[in-house]
């Protein structure tokens, strides 16, 4: 093989697999509690996803939700808001590219969502989940019809929901009841 042959495949490589061989950094994972992550928030909001759109922004490939707003617990209201998540999918290319970062959040339509967010300097007016996939909670309903906020994804939410109720051990979706989590924010997010 000639070296020409060889970075080609190794770039290759790097691209698929998201090893970015030349921009790979280390990242410290630190956990964020609801104080810190209203702290280090511009806007924290309830809404739901009604649109997601891949595209690319300064030769990154990244996906805008676009989310309607029905409460505002920090931050200026809106109807309407775009956050930015890194990663993406272009299937309008010659060979489709897709690009997943581990700790982005993830946001299918539909979803009602709990969202601490920041603003964002890739797309004027819009805003970034505030640590990743930490800033994200779906919200979902618990068994007695009270809404929770919950880290597991809607897809696994079915999956979850049969375990739980087939008695699997261990099966819990770490659900927090979402008037607890409006009160520290509207607090100031002073507590834990």
């Amino acid at each position: 093989m000639n070296n020409n042959l060889i970075c080609k495949t190794l770039f290759l490589f790097s691209m698929f697999t998201g090893t970015g061989l030349a921009t790979q950094m280390p990242t410290d994972w630190v956990p964020m509690g609801f104080g810190t992550l209203t702290a280090q928030s511009d806007e924290v909001i309830i809404g739901r996803c009604t649109a997601l759109e891949s595209r690319w922004v300064d030769r990154r490939l990244v996906t805008v939700a676009t989310i309607s707003v029905d409460e505002t617990l920090k931050g200026q209201k809106a109807p309407q808001i775009s956050v930015v998540i890194p990663g993406g999918i272009d299937t309008g290319r010659k060979i489709p590219v897709a690009m997943i970062v581990d700790e982005a959040p993830r946001i299918v339509p539909d979803e009602a969502v709990l969202l601490f967010l920041r603003a964002s300097s890739r797309i004027p007016g819009s805003y970034r989940v505030t640590g990743l996939s930490q800033g994200k909670f779906t919200i979902v309903r618990d068994t007695q019809g009270r809404k929770s906020i919950s880290r597991v994804p809607v897809a696994a939410q079915a999956i979850e929901t049969r375990a739980v109720a087939g008695g699997a051990e261990g099966a819990s979706s770490g659900s927090t009841p979402l008037d607890r989590v409006r009160r520290i924010v509207t607090e100031g997010g002073n507590k834990p």
